[in-house]
């Protein structure tokens, strides 16, 4: 008889390993699949970590870095997308300062712990995010937050990216993780008590930060203002907004609860895999009934 142990839908790297155990009677064995719990290289990818391309092809080294953006996903929207190619064209080709060669991308969603109302389950939020990504050459999904127990902070899951991708040891010189984020990240950080001081210090001072330029917000002054965030400025990197991109994942879900269109707001396969699911209030049913009654009165 073979029985078959339920596997935890948190986990979705895990494998199966098969153990022959003798049977009550003794006269034969009975296969248990038990569930293997995945290390955490099986959670975080490097199949899409690239060749270095700047240090390859000048003289100069540059360090190499792979950008990091943690958040809900719920959904992931084409904004999240653009934001990673907006801050490495910034760090590769158009930095005033120092240049930096992006070798690669992880898209982190966070744990269903963190308690956000507007979550749906990390199951189906790691699946939108790799269907997302599927065309991406450098952007890749890591499932290693919402497989821990509860909820990690930002400051523990990009260090324990850093070590684990540095233990792949696949280039000749460190990976450094750098933290990718929107300017409200930066403004939180003036609210009390939501951030500990010792991993402002780390994330921000140690770690560093590329941020996306909002319109109405002066990153550099509200930086240079402030007694901590300007103790690290040389650390935190702007990247300008050169196309305004606003999409809010709050009004994507206002859209599907409404059975309303959220085409080119989202990958074709992301919103398709919505429907198929009838997330955020989608019903396949009133669209059929609202498709039908168009036809019907035209």
């Amino acid at each position: 008889m073979l029985r078959i142990l339920l596997m935890d839908v948190n986990v979705l790297e895990s494998e199966l390993t098969t153990i022959k155990t003798p049977s009550d009677s003794g006269k034969s064995t009975e296969e248990i699949s038990v569930q293997k719990k995945p290390s955490d290289a099986d959670l975080i990818p490097i199949n899409k970590l690239t060749k270095s391309t700047l240090s390859d092809s000048n003289s100069q080294s540059y360090p190499l870095v792979v950008l990091v953006a943690c958040g809900s996903y719920s959904p992931i929207t084409h904004m999240h997308l653009r934001i990673f190619e907006q801050a490495k064209n910034y760090l590769m080709y158009e930095s005033p300062n120092q240049k930096f060669d992006v070798v690669g991308a992880l898209l982190s969603p966070v744990h269903d712990a963190y308690g956000k109302k507007s979550l749906i389950r990390d199951l189906h939020r790691i699946n939108m995010c790799k269907l997302a990504t599927e065309d991406s050459s450098w952007i890749a999904v890591s499932s290693w937050e919402i497989s821990q127990a509860g909820w990690t902070t930002t400051a523990e899951t990009l260090m324990k990216y850093q070590t684990v991708l540095n233990s792949a040891h696949l280039y000749t010189s460190d990976i450094r993780v750098m933290l990718l984020c929107g300017a409200d990240v930066v403004e939180s950080t003036k609210i009390p008590d939501l951030w500990r001081p010792d991993h402002i210090k780390l994330i921000f001072g140690t770690i560093g930060v590329v941020v996306i330029e909002r319109i109405g917000l002066d990153l550099q002054v509200l930086i240079e203002q402030d007694p901590v965030l300007s103790l690290y400025k040389q650390n935190i990197h702007i990247v300008p907004q050169t196309i305004i991109n606003n999409i809010s994942a709050t009004s994507v879900r206002n859209l599907l609860a409404n059975n309303l269109s959220v085409k080119y707001l989202l990958p074709d396969k992301v919103i398709k895999y919505i429907e198929d699911n009838e997330l955020y209030g989608y019903s396949k049913k009133v669209a059929e009934q609202r498709k039908q009654k168009y036809i019907t009165e035209c």
